[in-house]
């Protein structure tokens, strides 16, 4: 397949550039069009997943995103599915917090459901997000850097099962990275999409969510805080890396 037609990064391009006020119809049309095949296997994440453990000390943004994420949990939330275990740093945060929650998980890599097992009570399974391997319904769906592992083709397949496996007024916590600058020939985590913070925030809003509350990330690699600090006096100094975003499942 010719790069041309498989540039799943210039379309998102496109699809940026058609977001305006009543253009979200138009839009959606656009997401028919792609094929290819996902480089994102379960063999790759394998691998990926026994050299993360150390990501969390070493990525202040990480560590602040899943922080983040925890802090927006509904309070009176009693059970929570993670669309993408990886190393199992949210469930760590999480019941530090509230040991009471009920916890379950997928993900791609066998290695990550072996070890969200050992470490957790739960439910944890291998699946992939376009097939949610649960019939019951929970109250909080976490998918934190997962979209953009997504072909645009499937990615509202993935919506569709979030919002089967939320209760009524369930909660969506979402993060993707934003503003990135990969290319086909340089692709390092295998990313299939190119999110700008309104790209991901239409697509909710088609698949039926309402977002309402929203953070922006930055990839600081050195005085991380302080960084932080003087971004909120430049507010335009520097581009978002990451957005989190809490959402609603609409009725």
């Amino acid at each position: 397949m010719s790069k041309a037609k498989n540039n799943f990064f210039q379309k998102d391009r496109e699809r940026d550039r058609l977001i305006g006020p009543g253009s979200l119809t138009g839009l959606k049309k656009t997401y028919h069009q792609e094929a290819g095949l996902n480089p994102n296997t379960g063999k790759l994440w394998d691998k990926k997943i026994k050299g993360e453990k150390s990501l969390l000390s070493s990525d202040p943004m990480t560590k602040d995103r899943i922080k983040s994420a925890v802090n927006l949990v509904d309070k009176n939330a009693r059970t929570i599915l993670d669309v993408g275990v990886g190393y199992g740093f949210l469930e760590n945060l999480l019941l530090k917090n509230n040991r009471e929650l009920g916890l379950s998980g997928i993900d791609i890599s066998k290695t990550a459901i072996q070890e969200a097992k050992k470490n957790f009570h739960g439910e944890f399974k291998v699946g992939i997000a376009q097939r949610i391997p649960f019939r019951k319904k929970f109250d909080v769906v976490v998918a934190l850097e997962i979209l953009e592992h997504i072909l645009s083709s499937e990615i509202f397949k993935v919506y569709r099962e979030i919002k089967r496996v939320l209760k009524k007024n369930g909660q969506l916590l979402v993060s993707v990275p934003v503003f990135e600058k990969y290319t086909l020939s340089y692709n390092p985590n295998r990313h299939l999409r190119q999110y700008t913070p309104r790209l991901v925030k239409a697509e909710l809003e088609l698949a039926g969510f309402k977002v309402e509350k929203e953070k922006e990330l930055f990839a600081f690699k050195k005085n991380y805080f302080l960084k932080n600090i003087l971004r909120k006096i430049l507010p335009n100094r520097w581009k978002p890396n990451v957005i989190l975003l809490s959402c609603r499942k609409k009725p």
